[in-house]
């Protein structure tokens, strides 16, 4: 945090506004909480690759043409029957060229094709 104060960078609170300067005791705390969230996302991380390694879909909202479907307690991919027809028809439409197209699905979300 005094890296960003030397480099004329403001730091604010919301209870105390203006930080403009740091005690030894702050700097250990703040030191202790980022290797706490470097180890917890190194948690999450290796979590999900457990997860998919055991075939779980992980990631948020499926691909177009896809969706989450439930087995076993597990979030799997399969294949979203009406969505899968608009993909079919574009590949054959369009010889598989890639180009950037905008398709909005039921569920209100864009999806980008490329």
């Amino acid at each position: 945090m005094k890296y960003l104060l030397n480099e004329g960078i403001e730091i604010w609170s919301i209870t105390e506004g203006l930080i403009s300067s740091f005690s030894e005791r702050e700097t250990v705390y703040y030191l202790q909480c980022s290797k706490e969230v470097e180890k917890t996302s190194q948690r999450v991380k290796r979590r999900c690759v457990q997860l998919n390694e055991e075939g779980t879909f992980t990631r948020g909202s499926p691909p177009f043409g896809y969706q989450i479907i439930k087995v076993e307690d597990k979030s799997e991919l399969a294949i979203h029957p009406q969505e899968a027809e608009v993909v079919t028809k574009w590949v054959m439409e369009n010889d598989s060229r890639l180009v950037n197209i905008q398709i909005k699905s039921k569920s209100d979300r864009k999806i980008w094709i490329n």
